[in-house]
């Protein structure tokens, strides 16, 4: 023998009846070349090996073959469905929620490996749902998992693959655009840059005495008034009197730490004397001799409750001439 079938009885050559083993020979059967014995061998060609290409069956799968059911699908687009519908499957539904929520309900028992496409289409922005129900007893993703799945942006689709084992629709696409998902994000949430912010934004309540650049609620302020702040209290008269003058109800507990009277005009013939009371009791008693206009200040410290009254009294306005120009001051915080 002397041709060449590539390889084999040294440097390739097939020179000799000792260079081939064969053994039961049988249809459909070729040699092939064994490199751990340098020989020849007959062996059975695979059944693809055996077949022609085509789409029907005892062929070779090629081309637009409606068996090879695990691959990629074509999804054969449908008319615009606005109100509630049942899908089929090799279908692309676009769906308008303009009027309505629509509510799709997915075949019970399809082939294994069906696929059905749902896109929302308009208004823009989605107003109402599409909301998707598996069907019969179906789930969505994993065993156990949910009946149901809701698309809320415009342009938004997904693509869902049946499993019959299990009866699991899974979702193999859930796309929205780059623009669309733009759109709508700048159409519900505010930018980081300068937002406008509408309604009632709330924020959280930062620590007491926090000195930075986040975010004062109104909680944090009416704290910070409540336990940090110094507060005055002034009680003014253009003319002592022996009444009291000016009464204050407390809209908070506070404490006192100091208090304060000043006048414009002294008082002659007799001190003037102004008591600082709570609820009608005296606390404090501040005097200013007649004919002086010396601030009178005392640092007696006392405490009020919510709604207490506090007010002032003068017992002593001058016997000659009163005061003038009278302001009391309480500082509390």
């Amino acid at each position: 023998m002397g041709f060449n079938p590539g390889g084999g009885g040294g440097g390739g050559i097939l020179a000799a009846d000792s260079d081939v083993t064969i053994s039961s020979p049988a249809s459909n059967q070729a040699l092939t070349y064994n490199s751990g014995t340098s020989k020849w061998q007959n062996a059975t060609l695979g059944d693809a090996a055996a077949k022609n290409v085509g789409t029907t069956s005892g062929t070779v799968a090629a081309g637009d073959d409606s068996r090879i059911v695990s691959a990629v699908q074509t999804l054969a687009p449908a008319a615009v469905q606005a109100s509630n519908f049942s899908a089929t499957v090799g279908t692309l539904y676009p769906v308008d929620t303009t009027g309505s929520t629509v509510t799709v309900t997915l075949p019970t028992t399809p082939a294994d490996g069906s696929q059905i496409g749902i896109k929302a289409i308009a208004p823009n922005p989605l107003v109402n749902a599409v909301t998707i129900n598996a069907g019969g007893s179906a789930v969505f993703n994993k065993a156990g998992g949910s009946t149901s799945l809701t698309l809320t942006l415009t342009n938004q689709a997904i693509v869902v693959q049946y499993k019959a084992t299990g009866a699991i629709w899974y979702v193999i696409d859930d796309s929205l655009s780059l623009g669309a998902l733009q759109t709508s994000l700048a159409a519900t949430y505010a930018p980081l840059n300068s937002p406008a912010l509408t309604g009632n934004p709330t924020a959280p309540t930062q620590t007491g005495g926090d000195n930075s650049t986040k975010i004062s609620t109104t909680a944090f302020v009416a704290a910070a008034i409540a336990s940090s702040f110094t507060q005055q209290l002034l009680f003014s008269s253009t003319t002592a009197s022996v009444s009291a003058s000016g009464t204050w109800k407390a809209p908070t507990a506070g404490s006192v730490s100091a208090q304060s009277m000043r006048v414009t005009g002294a008082s002659l013939g007799s001190d003037l004397v102004v008591q600082i009371r709570k609820n009608g009791t005296a606390q404090v008693t501040l005097t200013i001799t007649a004919g002086s206009t010396t601030e009178a200040t005392s640092a007696t410290g006392w405490s009020f409750a919510v709604n207490d009254l506090i007010d002032v009294n003068c017992t002593s306005c001058g016997s000659t001439t009163a005061a003038t120009g009278v302001v009391v001051e309480v500082v509390y915080t």
